[in-house]
């Protein structure tokens, strides 16, 4: 009894509890083996809302003390929090930089450096949001990805200071009033988080305001837990049984949450209550428990004070190390798993050492040279991202015949997103100028990468066009978009004006897997881009796949009715590696290119052929629709194409064709069918629609 005594005044006057360290410490191992790939912690990105909560509760805990004492400052606590946490910011920002000036290509460079600058501007979580989605990067060349929660905590940083300050100055140390207001603040949060969810948007899990429940749950705890005194409310919580049983509770409530969730589980959300109020749990009752050996030994209080090291480097070394060897998610062995392992302690450490601590604790001879440091840091940082923008990406690295003989070219053009201008006439027109196109084209960013060979293409066949698209939309009208949260605006706004004079010939292309897939790797607990049609509103990928296959017949159907030749196209072959970046490597990184363009045919035509069997389903005894398989054309057996006639690289990224493969793939290929359909094309039929398609 008398060492449990002595152990409340150490706690009281230290105010370390070092069950805390032991909190952070399987936090942040559950999103390092999560990020390594260990099946078993499927749900460790669980780690970042146990640092929300926990973040919460302490930052809550420490301005409530002394806002009671009358010590509160609102510049002492940024100053704090500044060099508490960006000189390893910093630190990791500018070596990450450096590292990605040595190895990266152009484009993933670029967007490292804008990444960069807006790491250090705590606003980086937005700008992935807004990356978030069809166009988004792979987050294998995405080093600084994980800063996104760094800028959640960094943004509540800024506001709950001004909250509790101004709460206080209001109704005086009436702690009532402040629990109501967190209440009221928290169940906000979190019903705008679960509705975003339902609506299948990005914004849940990236934005603050999403995820400021979390945060005010360990407010709340704050208010309502005396951990010196052992109150919850006023009430003893003391009691050894009572210890055990909820505290147990709690880890077997985050292994639940670590081993049963994974990307494909919608998140945060009500998944994330388990983990959250798991962590509060362990916070109030871990002491005197049989939780508190696992959470207070020398390793867990060793890996919980470098937590925040651990977080920061984990990742970049991670990408790079898979960058360098071209390696997909989840390829890494266990030999590789466990150098990645020791290599982030090691580095870690270091960050802790020679960075983190100095600053934290003012190990500096004057406060002068502790601020001059900090800012040639920041200095440097942003300076160097500011040189990679403003060089387009340092392309003095790169051999300029590679550049000029891969034709990476690819972009989006003048029409794309421009389905509301009122140029969109203008905007959109290729081939010859006509007052009436002979042929319509719809898609989304796979249709608009054929834009350049159609316009070359169809001028030369003396025709004219009309190319409306818009990323991520299939080209489906009275379709809905669960990640866009809105229907098809651009194909059900259009169709009315476009087809009272119809064209000739009406051609299809879009990524039309994107409502397949069962998950977004890059982005745990969002779905991808699932299409609902009519009754087909579930979020699971066979009714999204039936939505596709329903909806597209009855376009297909309306159009056929209407004797206007259709043509879809098939998608091309996904080579998964983005080739282009591959290719466009620093001179000196050449070697490590050589299996750049080998592309698997054979387990292309295998997923071709699932995409193709929902393509035939819609297309089947429509005469005038003919559907055209890219992938029987560009692969067989043995290879698929990877490069045109001319030596040009066909493809730009993951799965978009650059210009010179959208021009390779229209000449070669769709050309033959527009010769054909546009002779035999019938007199269109242009009169209402049924069903309320146009």
């Amino acid at each position: 009894m008398s060492v449990r005594r002595t152990s409340e005044i150490k706690h009281k006057e230290t105010s370390y509890f070092p069950e805390l360290d032991g909190i952070r410490a399987l936090a942040v191992l559950a999103v390092l083996f999560y990020h390594l790939g260990l099946n078993v912690f499927s749900g460790g990105f669980i780690g970042v809302d146990i640092f929300f909560v926990l973040s919460g509760y302490l930052i809550s805990l420490k301005i409530i003390e002394q806002l009671e004492q009358g010590t509160f400052s609102l510049f002492d606590f940024y100053k704090r929090r500044f060099f508490r946490l960006f000189p390893a910011i910093l630190a990791t920002v500018l070596c990450v930089l450096l590292v990605g000036i040595v190895f990266l290509p152009i484009e993933p460079l670029i967007a490292l450096a804008k990444s960069a600058g807006l790491a250090i501007a705590s606003v980086v979580n937005i700008y992935f949001f807004r990356q978030a989605g069809y166009w988004d990067q792979s987050s294998a060349t995405k080093p600084l990805l994980h800063f996104w929660s760094l800028s959640v905590e960094e943004q509540f940083y800024l506001v709950w200071p001004l909250l509790l300050w101004f709460t206080y100055s209001k109704f005086g140390k009436n702690k009532s009033t402040l629990t109501k207001i967190l209440v009221v603040i928290g169940v906000l949060s979190f019903a705008t988080s679960e509705y975003n969810l339902l609506k299948g948007r990005f914004g849940a899990f990236y934005l603050m305001p999403y995820r400021t429940w979390e945060f005010s749950l360990g407010g709340l705890l704050a208010l309502l837990y005396c951990p010196q005194q052992r109150t919850l409310a006023n009430l003893k919580v003391d009691g050894r049984n009572l210890c055990n049983l909820m505290s147990l509770a709690a880890l077997a409530g985050w292994i639940f949450s670590i081993v049963s969730l994974s990307s494909k589980s919608t998140y945060p959300g009500l998944n994330a209550l388990i983990p959250s109020v798991a962590t509060i749990l362990i916070i109030v009752f871990a002491r005197g428990s049989w939780v508190w050996p696992i959470l207070t030994n020398r390793l867990a209080s060793y890996i919980g004070k470098i937590s925040f090291a651990i977080y920061l480097v984990h990742w970049p070394l991670i990408v790079f190390y898979k960058d360098l060897k071209f390696l997909e998610v989840p390829s890494l062995n266990a030999m590789e798993v466990l150098a990645l392992f020791f290599v982030t302690l090691l580095v870690a450490s270091l960050l802790k050492i020679f960075i983190e601590n100095p600053f934290r604790l003012n190990k500096f001879s004057s406060p002068l040279f502790r601020r001059l440091t900090a800012g040639i840091g920041a200095i440097l940082s942003v300076g160097l991202s500011l040189w990679i923008l403003s060089t387009n990406g340092l392309p003095f690295r790169i051999d300029a015949t590679r550049i000029s003989e891969h034709g990476i070219d690819q972009k989006l053009h003048r029409c794309s997103f421009r389905y509301q201008s009122a140029n969109w006439k203008e905007d959109c027109g290729i081939g010859l100028n006509k007052p009436q196109p002979d042929i319509v084209l719809l898609g989304d960013s796979h249709m608009n990468q054929y834009m350049p060979g159609f316009d070359r293409t169809l001028s030369e066949m003396k025709l004219s066009g009309l190319i409306l698209t818009h990323g991520g939309s299939l080209p489906i009208p009275n379709g809905t978009s669960l990640v866009m949260g809105e229907k098809f605006a651009i194909f059900d706004g259009l169709y009315q004006r476009l087809l009272k004079k119809p064209p000739k010939l009406v051609i299809l292309s879009a990524r039309w897997d994107a409502p397949f897939k069962e998950e977004i790797p890059d982005y745990p607990g969002v779905l991808p881009n699932r299409f609902m049609f009519g009754e087909n509103t579930s979020k699971e990928v066979e009714s999204s796949r039936q939505a596709v296959q329903t909806g597209l017949r009855e376009f297909l159907a309306e159009l056929n009715r209407r004797n206007i030749n259709t043509l879809v196209l098939g998608q091309v072959p996904l080579p998964v590696k983005n080739i282009g970046d591959c290719l466009m490597r620093p001179k000196y990184l050449s070697r490590f290119a050589q299996s750049c363009t080998v592309v698997d045919a054979e387990s292309q035509m295998t997923y071709q052929s699932i995409v193709m069997e929902a393509l035939q389903a819609s297309t089947n005894s429509l005469s005038r629709v003919h559907l055209v398989d890219l992938g029987k054309e560009l692969c067989n057996k043995n290879r698929c194409v990877i490069y045109s006639d001319s030596g040009a690289l066909i493809y730009s990224d993951t799965n978009h064709l650059s210009d010179s493969g959208g021009a390779y793939v229209v000449s070669h290929f769709i050309k033959p069918y527009i010769e054909k359909l546009i002779k035999i094309a019938p007199v269109a039929l242009a009169q209402p629609a049924t069903k309320a398609l146009f």
